[in-house]
């Protein structure tokens, strides 16, 4: 089973501010250590407002906080809040037998889920801030490489 996109990212964003909770997060910040696009933060922000999990403070000392609620909440119950589309397109012609059992392995898929919380999620694993700056370094280095073997060849013909 896989989560969408939306659901990840908005689970990465919930623990970017659960890591950084005595203070409010400018959407670009979280936008720039997350990876994400300025756009694709502030959608999700408005997801997550809407959904009760982060509070949104607007204007130019603006940003956004985690609620003391979220910290304590199962990753389970975070995604049935992100993912409340119907999980199977039911067809009438169709018996529901595959449905049914599609619906029972996602629930089974969530039930694991419950059983990790936000807060565990958050503080398991580093940053994944310093992850995504140190793969956009090695990146950037990588490519300065790949250019400096290129004109030493060309140099050396």
């Amino acid at each position: 089973m896989r989560l969408s996109k939306q659901t990840s990212d908005a689970i990465q964003l919930l623990c970017y501010c659960y890591r950084n909770d005595k203070r409010l997060c400018k959407l670009a910040e979280i936008a720039y250590d997350l990876g994400l696009t300025k756009q694709v933060a502030f959608k999700l922000s408005k997801v997550l407002n809407h959904a009760g999990l982060i509070e949104t403070i607007r204007g130019p000392h603006g940003g956004v906080k985690i609620l003391s609620s979220t910290k304590s909440v199962s990753i389970g119950s975070i995604v049935r809040k992100l993912e409340n589309k119907p999980l199977t397109n039911r067809c009438k012609q169709d018996n529901g037998l595959l449905h049914t059992c599609i619906d029972e392995a996602f629930e089974a898929f969530l039930e694991v889920l419950d059983h990790h919380t936000l807060a565990e999620m958050a503080t398991r694993r580093g940053s994944t801030s310093n992850v995504n700056r140190i793969q956009l370094e090695a990146n950037k280095l990588h490519t300065v490489t790949d250019f400096k073997e290129v004109d030493t060849k060309i140099t050396s013909a």
